[in-house]
């Protein structure tokens, strides 16, 4: 396991010390005690994130919240929160996942690529999934990425008790069906036609809809899961960039690598297989 200790936020993080390729994977879980007047911009990730504010208050991108709350932070979005100048006691914490599975497991806990500010009602009990988590002690002779994992399903399953219960659906029937063709289509050359004519809608209403549903555009969204699918070749195949970009159904190189560095902060394909091979050797 790695850690990191940031005297600068107060902040101990604990990351697994293996990163297989799995379909499912914590990144990694933290906490901190940041002082009054203390400012966090985050940036664009392709991560699931939620974080917990468990005491205190602060203004997170320009919304008051109080204490006990939780804050979602759905993939390739970004944002910023910064404690109340007036605040002496803002304890936060937070867990990172990633991996194909993550946008499955996220939607069936009620939430997905919208994010979102939830009030807690049982604070206490994912105050202690977080606690338990963090405490090093706990991970003797442990595989300490599925032990992530376990405090991950259990904060998702609370978290999820505590959404309340809407009479409407948060996803339109014509958005999953879209979601449910791009996920079973996205290595052929599909185009916003072809998605709407899935749901039987006029191209420009199923924008529309799909817009208003996930908070980015049907073409945007499938070039985010043709990278996810392309993050697996690269970590578990030694396959030429080439010949992965066809199999997500982007068609050149060049283009390809421009499109991976958008969803990556920049990372080439290159550098990323790299990264992965470094991450995690062959035993």
């Amino acid at each position: 396991m790695y850690k990191v200790n940031s005297s600068s936020s107060h902040a101990h993080i604990l990351s697994p010390k293996k990163s297989k390729n799995e379909a499912l994977k914590v990144t990694e879980v933290g906490t901190a005690l940041e002082p009054a007047g203390f400012s966090r911009e985050i940036p664009r990730q392709n991560l699931f994130i939620l974080q917990c504010i468990l005491s205190g208050s602060c203004v997170y991108n320009n919304e008051s919240i109080q204490a006990p709350a939780v804050l979602y932070i759905a993939p390739h979005t970004s944002a910023q929160y910064k404690v109340d100048d007036n605040c002496s006691d803002f304890k936060t914490c937070w867990i990172k996942c990633d991996g194909d599975m993550a946008d499955t497991l996220f939607r069936d806990a009620g939430l997905g690529h919208k994010s979102e500010i939830f009030k807690l009602k049982n604070a206490d009990r994912i105050e202690s999934s977080f606690s338990f988590l963090t405490n090093e002690s706990e991970y003797a002779e442990v595989n300490d990425g599925l032990f992530m994992l376990s405090g991950l399903f259990r904060i998702l399953a609370l978290l999820s008790a505590s959404i309340p219960k809407k009479d409407d659906q948060s996803i339109s029937n014509y958005t999953r069906i879209v979601l449910d063709y791009i996920h079973q289509n996205y290595k052929d050359h599909i185009s916003e036609k072809d998605m709407a004519a899935s749901t039987n809608l006029s191209t420009n209403y199923m924008h529309k809809v799909f817009l208003s549903d996930m908070k980015t555009t049907p073409i945007n969204y499938l070039n985010f899961y043709r990278i996810k699918r392309a993050k697996e070749l690269l970590r578990d195949s030694d396959c030429p960039v080439s010949e992965i970009a066809e199999a997500v159904g982007i068609s050149g190189g060049d283009y390809f690598c421009r499109v991976f560095r958008k969803y990556n902060s920049g990372m080439s394909p290159s550098n990323y297989r790299k990264r992965m091979k470094y991450k995690s050797p062959k035993i």
